[in-house]
């Protein structure tokens, strides 16, 4: 066989779990870049704008989450 583990021992809730947190830290962390500004972390990361809401409202993203101030913003990131 040329996969290490065997296919019945996948875990298939577990891979959307962890690419949906994946997903999810990877554009807070576009976003905290752009300081929020949606139309440039779109730009980085090669989606159109109403993609990129879409897929922060799938993953709980919120914009005021990264103004500069926002007290969420740096936790969440370095984590």
């Amino acid at each position: 066989s040329l996969l290490p583990i065997e296919l019945e021992d996948l875990n298939p809730e577990a891979f959307i779990t962890a690419k949906k947190e994946f997903d999810r830290r990877y554009l807070i962390r576009t976003l905290g870049l752009c300081d929020g500004n949606v139309a440039l972390a779109a730009r980085m990361l090669g989606l159109g704008r109403s993609t990129l809401f879409v897929k922060m409202n799938e993953l709980g993203i919120r914009r005021p989450d990264f103004q500069k101030n926002s007290k969420e913003f740096g936790p969440e990131v370095s984590a």
